[in-house]
């Protein structure tokens, strides 16, 4: 059990470490479709919780990806597609509040 801070209970404490999934697509740049050499790639890079999909020339990768926070999640899932060899274009994100 972690020790207390000064004028902090336990219960913040706690939620601070607490983890959640965050749901995003990266755009990728220079990648037209996927391939199983791409979804390889991705697989040993980390991306165990992702999907790759392609239309009309347009590479995303869809996130379902488990974090501390927003940033860190798309972070991460950047660092991933890095390792893989690839580059990111743009992320789209939605917040829940906004998915239909």
């Amino acid at each position: 059990m972690p020790s207390e801070l000064p004028g902090q209970s336990t219960n913040v404490l706690m939620e601070k470490n607490k983890m959640a999934n965050y749901s995003f697509e990266v755009v990728l740049i220079d990648a037209t479709e996927v391939t199983v050499e791409m979804a390889d790639k991705l697989f040993e890079a980390g991306g165990d919780d992702c999907l790759a999909s392609s239309r009309d020339g347009i590479v995303t990768i869809a996130f379902d990806r488990e974090a501390g926070s927003t940033e860190e999640a798309i972070r991460s899932a950047l660092q991933t597609i890095h390792h893989a060899g690839y580059a990111a274009k743009s992320v789209i994100f939605e917040p829940a509040s906004f998915q239909v």
